[in-house]
């Protein structure tokens, strides 16, 4: 904090946001902006009022999601799947690792039946890893169904924080800062490295906790 002095932090996991935001935010003297699984604009989306929640179980089970559900969808059915492996599966592939489509299909079963079953239309990706999966999950998903994230609903957020003049451009590449936890060997820190670096950010900076 007082190296970059950030204006605003995001807090890029649902689960830590639904279990820790309001203590960070009451830690810290700038906005903190929490992802949350974006229940309110899956159930404005749908048609059928079925919709799917896939995240972590603990994001699943937390009671500040169940609390979204009822205040925004409670005229809707949900369907909701939660799944580390499939967390395991988009490390794997930013790493370089083929994903096992086999694998994705099984693990959206229960997606599939209740689309067959009680039309379910709409599927909130409640985890940050999901979107790096989100082409291999629309290939075995019914093509009725529709895939939703925070992500716009939070950079809007950022910008209202903001002003939209400081985040309108990206910013110059001897700007951005990344920075990546040691996960064990050099072999499979190096394949995230390259992994991060297709997303246009410098060498990361390691460091142990």
């Amino acid at each position: 904090m007082s190296k970059f002095q950030p204006d605003c932090i995001i807090i890029a996991c649902n689960t830590v946001s639904t279990v820790a935001l309001e203590k960070i935010r009451c830690a810290l003297d700038i906005p903190v902006v929490g992802v949350v699984p974006a229940i309110k604009p899956a159930a404005a989306m749908s048609s059928t009022k079925v919709i799917g929640l896939l995240a972590t179980p603990a994001t699943v089970g937390r009671s500040y999601t169940a609390a979204l559900v009822s205040d925004y969808a409670n005229d809707c059915t949900l369907v909701s799947v939660g799944s580390t492996r499939l967390v395991e599966i988009a490390e794997q592939h930013l790493r370089g690792i083929k994903v096992d489509m086999a694998e994705i299909s099984s693990l959206l079963e229960p997606f599939i039946k209740a689309e067959q079953e009680q039309q379910l239309d709409t599927i909130v990706l409640g985890c940050t890893h999901f979107p790096l999966l989100g082409k291999f999950l629309a290939q075995v998903l019914p093509k009725s169904i529709g895939l939703i994230d925070s992500s716009a609903a939070i950079a809007r957020q950022v910008a209202n924080i903001l002003g939209v003049e400081k985040v309108e451009h990206q910013p110059k590449p001897n700007q951005q800062q990344c920075f990546m936890t040691k996960i064990g060997s050099s072999e499979t820190e190096a394949s995230f490295v390259s992994g991060i670096k297709g997303f246009g950010f410098q060498e990361p900076e390691l460091f142990s906790i």
